[in-house]
């Protein structure tokens, strides 16, 4: 299994690096959620956060609601799994208003 992940991580991180220079905001966005996935599996919360706050202002800047408000509650997930309780569920509750 750890193969997938590191070959899915590359793959992932490759198409971060294309969707950057086509500058296409949308595949930027939804790839972050992705990656973010992925990353969120192996409990590597820093690289997680960082990933979802990148999708996340890419989201907002272009308004892309759906992808928006699937980022705000990932980014409530993991900052919570991380310990920064309060801020992570005040996030989850602002994602889940937002349905």
């Amino acid at each position: 299994m750890t193969g997938k992940f590191k070959e899915g991580i590359a793959h992932g991180e490759e198409a971060i690096r294309l969707a950057e220079a086509l500058d296409h905001p949308y595949s930027l966005a939804a790839i972050c959620s992705n990656l973010a996935y992925l990353q969120i599996a192996r409990r590597e919360p820093d690289h997680v956060i960082r990933l979802l706050e990148l999708g996340l202002a890419v989201s907002r800047e272009w308004n892309l609601t759906i992808l928006s408000v699937l980022q705000t509650g990932r980014l409530g997930e993991v900052i919570t799994m991380s310990g920064r309780t309060t801020e992570g569920l005040s996030l989850l509750e602002h994602a889940l208003s937002a349905l």
